[in-house]
């Protein structure tokens, strides 16, 4: 904003001096107050920054909470995935397991929920295998930055895309193939609230305090950045 008033007044002097009637000290008064309050209102935003990145930081999840979350989801997973498969439909069951392979996928890619709620399983069928069937790649198309960065990508163990096919294949609960999303209800409608479902399974892995997805996508973020600079 202050740029453009400073541009405004130099076109003012180079083209319409005359008309304006200010003198050339007259621009450089301008000039020189304006640069001043850029710095002070500079210093305040670099201030302010530092306090949200303060205050962000000290709220973020560790890295060691989320080595924890992800031992105790490849536990869970198998367990309550062979539990429902073996017993049918089970609401708070249904609920942890989704909530533990929505937390453990956001952990391991630091995906938006959007791009979570959003995979299908059409996205999970049509996946890339190479490795000799150990890694898959999962993309999905519908999400926030598709625009931009294109498809959002999920690069898979064969362990890990094994939980997504049992969940395509309805092995969760009865409802699962009627909807056309991976992650559902145990009604088969699609996700609406995931963070629910993700503090759910947070708790039932034993950790403490409240969980949501940009904590981790921040955390993830912030680990990235770490390792660069080193």
């Amino acid at each position: 904003m202050i740029n453009n008033v400073l541009m405004y007044f130099r076109h003012v002097e180079n083209s319409f001096a005359k008309q304006s009637c200010l003198k050339p000290a007259d621009f450089k008064k301008i000039a020189y107050e304006m640069k001043r309050i850029q710095t002070e209102v500079h210093k305040k935003v670099v201030v302010h920054r530092q306090k949200v990145m303060r205050n962000k930081t000290d709220n973020q999840v560790k890295a060691s909470q989320e080595s924890q979350f992800l031992l105790a989801a490849r536990k869970r997973i198998p367990e309550l995935l062979e539990c429902l498969a073996g017993a049918g439909s089970h609401l708070a069951d249904h609920a942890r397991l989704t909530g533990y392979l929505m937390g453990y996928l956001s952990i391991i890619t630091g995906h938006r929920s959007v791009v979570l709620t959003n995979m299908t399983r059409e996205n999970v069928h049509d996946c890339q295998v190479w490795s000799d069937g150990n890694r898959v790649q999962v993309m999905v198309d519908d999400h926030k930055t598709v625009r931009s960065f294109g498809q959002a990508v999920f690069s898979l163990e064969k362990t890990e895309y094994d939980w997504l096919q049992q969940i395509c294949q309805g092995k969760c609960c009865m409802r699962a193939k009627d909807c056309p999303y991976v992650f559902h209800t145990s009604l088969g409608v699609q996700i609406v609230k995931p963070v629910n479902l993700l503090n759910i399974a947070w708790q039932d892995a034993g950790m403490k305090g409240a969980i949501d997805f940009n904590k981790i996508r921040s955390s993830v973020a912030t680990q990235v950045r770490n390792i660069t600079l080193k």
